[in-house]
């Protein structure tokens, strides 16, 4: 899936998909709990977004890759404008090239907990990605970066978890991102992430924000 596939209207396919299942997500209101949240528009944005949310992540776009266990091969594959040094020291667990699927999970919400993602990957039967996986991502599907900042929070030392990121300008960059529980993921991340298990779907065609303190 390419940006533009991202950012252009969906399919009615597409949006049957998620719309079925942002339903499920919505709370259970009476008609005056309902009049209520309309007064309160914070607060009904909050539980639209995040029942968005759950349903987007409940069909997460799917990208296929090829995992490399040398990670400085797989980076300068990227073909990145700039890349943190600090990466390249990072451990890897991949220990053969493997073809292998992705899933991508955005954040369309305003703001979310720093544990939010990791809770919510393991709860569909996924994990995080790991920097080789988001290595391998990045080199393949470079133009997503563009609509997205890429996290693989699967892969973290210091402090530091990688993550792809664009400037409004297009300069792509391979950074170490400094996390800490004070944190939240604004609006424009996303999460790769691969599945615990098989049998694990996915929506789309195979093939800037961030996070706050």
């Amino acid at each position: 899936m390419t940006h533009d596939e991202i950012v252009r209207p969906m399919t009615k396919g597409q949006i049957g998909d998620i719309g079925g299942t942002l339903i499920q997500y919505l709370p259970d209101l009476s008609y005056i709990e309902a009049q209520q949240l309309v007064g309160k528009k914070s607060a009904l944005r909050h539980h639209f977004t995040m029942a968005i949310t759950n349903a987007l992540w409940d069909n997460p776009l799917s990208f296929d890759v090829r995992v490399i266990p040398q990670l400085c091969i797989a980076i300068q594959d990227g073909s990145y404008d700039n890349v943190d040094k600090r990466l390249f020291g990072f451990p890897i667990q991949s220990t053969e090239i493997r073809d292998t699927r992705v899933y991508l999970f955005p954040n369309p919400a305003a703001s979310l907990p720093l544990d939010w993602p990791e809770r919510a990957l393991a709860e569909r039967g996924f994990r995080a990605a790991r920097i080789e996986e988001l290595a391998a991502f990045g080199a393949k599907h470079p133009d997503i970066q563009r609509a997205y900042s890429v996290h693989a929070l699967g892969s973290r030392k210091d402090g530091i978890s990688p993550v792809l990121y664009s400037t409004p300008e297009g300069i792509r960059y391979f950074f170490g991102l400094w996390i800490d529980n004070r944190c939240r993921w604004e609006i424009g991340s996303a999460f790769l992430a691969a599945p615990l298990s098989r049998g694990v779907g996915g929506v789309g065609i195979s093939g800037g924000g961030g996070i706050s303190n």
